[in-house]
């Protein structure tokens, strides 16, 4: 859910900024604190139990189904390909 919710703002993004370039960066900046998470899980620094598990979901569910609302109201095809510079 958390990577969704990363894909779902650079998507949000994409449809606010003009280059592709700055796009990507940002998004490489959203992933940063996603990759640092699993790392502190995946070394046993954190552990996360069903309960945590029990009520972070529904939490990310909101925040990404919000996140999609904001997404698809914003994002324009035409006006990002004839907005961007190449």
């Amino acid at each position: 859910l958390l990577a969704l919710w990363v894909t779902l703002l650079t998507v949000f993004l994409s449809s606010k900024l003009s280059d592709p370039k700055t796009v990507q960066g940002i998004s490489g900046l959203l992933i940063l604190p996603l990759v640092a998470f699993s790392l502190v899980v995946l070394f046993k620094r954190l552990y996360l139990g069903i309960e945590v598990m029990i009520i972070a979901t529904p939490i990310l569910l909101a925040v990404n189904w919000l996140t999609l609302r904001a997404a698809v109201a914003t994002f324009q095809r035409e006006t990002i390909l004839t907005r961007w510079k190449w």
